[in-house]
């Protein structure tokens, strides 16, 4: 039998410990690419933080071009108004009605709820226009009172009142309004199942002279020389004034992310050129996935002919690798169950092969936290694991859209779900997108692993999910698709943003007041933004750019692109 000298104990000790470290930095380096994000900004309320407040109009003599103003008593439109406000860095100013705004001095954008509109109102939006502020309608006042009052109809530069309900046959959405492109939300068999806007509206005839980007379709027996002219308006911009007057005929300004979206577009539309601040982050997350509960074993058996955890490892890990794959989309899993077993090791390896992260969730409940986990979902204001440092809030939740939910965490709204995707959500996509570069999108991993129905099961399921993904997501791929982490540190660096546009000597100067990487959405009306400097350019569709800071400034040129 062969004896080991001392020698020979002491190089195979060094031996091990050398294994040992390089293992357990591999391990470490792996839960990082797996965990965390980039770097961290500074913690707190930023310029667009939490810290904003909604003052009402008694209470000023004189308001200016930061401030905007909500005209009316819905809180659901005023909400859509106030996370307008808040991200985009305004003051918001509260009025119940619009003749409380005669003899005050005022430069700013005036947000009506047209539904709640009187005469006396009317003169005072009027005046207003005359002098050159831009008008909203957020909605409208019956069919029937803009018929009768002459002086409302001409605000709104509308012709005729053809019918005060008539039934449309879907929607057509112009390019250049919303991000997205040109979008038609019809009613044909295929599209059924998609459609769940309004198709009851009034039928307004604009005048020459107002723009429209949004109509009603009436089917193949409308035969009007000039369709587009004659056609229910939806959405359209009258400049017949001095200041510019939008209208809406319709409710969709009461989704929070398609209304702040819209206001964005009216603002671009309403201008030579727009430049704001963006998150530029697209998050997917898949909720309670994998989780570590085996109580559905019978079912399991019989839809797919394997446990819970063959069915999670085999059959929708594979899945959904291959659609993040093909789309360039990061994996944020939301673990739920006991993170120190094998399906939770396993997972993790799994997950770091595609730079996924994992997270933990609260919404199964979980007996104890062994990881250091950046990024949580709860779906209440429970206490979190000192690690988190991203909360991902649900979609109903009502939470504002991404914000500091404390003082050094802060939260990403859940903004879509591709498994049960519909028109209404595409406009709140767009919109999302158009005002802030972010999506959060969500699958429900718990349902196919407790199907109710066969639309729950996998195969059903996960064909809706990569059918609406590919589709709808698409036309935002010059957007970062990143882990919810990641989203976190450009959230903070968002919030933090004190934007400054300065044009001199021919040059748009910008400057951030953050030293971190920042993103800015610029649209303009034929111009391309060239000769830039601190930082880079990136088109997103006509006229519509993506701007990377690198530090706190950057500027560029302009030349003008033929039409």
């Amino acid at each position: 039998m062969a004896m080991i000298t001392r020698r020979m104990f002491l190089t195979m000790s060094s031996m091990f410990a050398t294994v040992l470290v390089l293992f357990l930095g591999t391990t470490e380096a792996h839960d990082l690419q797996v965990s965390s994000g980039e770097r961290v900004p500074p913690k707190g309320p930023g310029s667009a933080g939490s810290d904003f407040d909604v003052r009402e109009v008694d209470d000023i003599a004189e308001l200016s071009e930061r401030d905007v103003v909500f005209v009316g008593r819905s809180q659901v439109l005023e909400r859509t108004a106030e996370e307008w406000c808040r991200l985009g860095r305004r003051h918001l100013v509260s009025a119940l009605r619009a003749e409380d705004l005669q003899g005050k001095s005022i430069a700013a954008m005036v947000l009506v709820q047209g539904s709640g509109l009187s005469e006396n109102g009317v003169d005072a939006l009027c005046s207003l226009a005359d002098r050159g502020n831009t008008i909203v309608f957020m909605d409208l006042p019956p069919a029937s009172f803009v018929e009768s009052q002459w002086r409302l109809s001409g605000l709104l530069g509308v012709r005729e009142v053809r019918d005060n309900s008539v039934r449309i046959e879907g929607y057509h959405l112009f390019s250049g309004f919303l991000l997205g492109g040109e979008t038609i939300y019809g009613t044909t068999a295929r599209e059924e199942r998609l459609q769940d806007l309004s198709l009851s509206i009034p039928w307004y005839v604009t005048l020459d002279g107002c723009e429209t980007y949004m109509v009603g379709m009436m089917g193949e027996n409308f035969d009007d020389e000039d369709q587009n002219q004659y056609l229910p308006a939806v959405i359209w911009r009258c400049g017949l004034r001095k200041g510019n007057v939008f209208a809406v005929n319709g409710d969709f300004m009461q989704d929070d992310l398609a209304g702040m979206g819209i206001l964005s577009a009216m603002q671009y539309a309403g201008s030579d050129y727009v430049v704001q601040p963006v998150v530029n982050a697209q998050v997917f997350s898949v909720l309670d996935f994998p989780g570590s509960e085996d109580g559905n074993e019978r079912r399991m058996s019989e839809v797919y002919g394997r446990s819970q955890t063959g069915v999670q490892q085999k059959i929708m890990y594979p899945s959904l690798s291959t659609l993040m794959a093909d789309t360039d989309t990061v994996m944020t899993d939301l673990w739920s169950g006991d993170d120190s077993s094998q399906l939770y090791r396993d997972s993790l390896r799994e997950l770091g092969e595609t730079s996924g992260e994992m997270g933990i969730s609260f919404r199964q409940g979980t007996s104890s936290v062994h990881h250091d986990f950046l990024t949580a979902y709860a779906p209440d204001s429970s206490p979190l694991p000192q690690s988190v440092r991203t909360r991902v809030l649900p979609q109903a939740s009502g939470e504002d859209v991404v914000s500091y939910v404390s003082d050094d965490v802060t939260g990403q709204r859940v903004t879509s779900v591709p498994s049960e995707f519909t028109y209404s959500a595409d406009l709140a996509l767009k919109g999302s997108e158009t005002m802030l570069a972010y999506a959060g999108a969500m699958l429900d991993g718990h349902k196919p692993l407790w199907p109710k129905t066969t639309d729950d099961e996998w195969q059903n399921y996960f064909r809706r999910v990569s059918a609406n993904y590919a589709t709808y997501w698409k036309p935002f791929s010059s957007f970062s698709r990143v882990s919810a982490s990641e989203a976190d540190a450009r959230i903070r660096t968002f919030l933090h943003i004190d934007l400054g546009v300065e044009e001199k000597d021919g040059s748009v100067c910008l400057a951030s007041g953050v030293s971190d990487p920042s993103y800015y959405l610029l649209r303009t009306h034929g111009s391309k933004p060239v000769g830039v400097t601190g930082g880079s350019v990136t088109q997103i569709e006509k006229d519509a750019w993506l701007l990377r800071m690198e530090g706190s400034s950057m500027s560029f040129k302009w030349r003008e692109e033929a039409q």
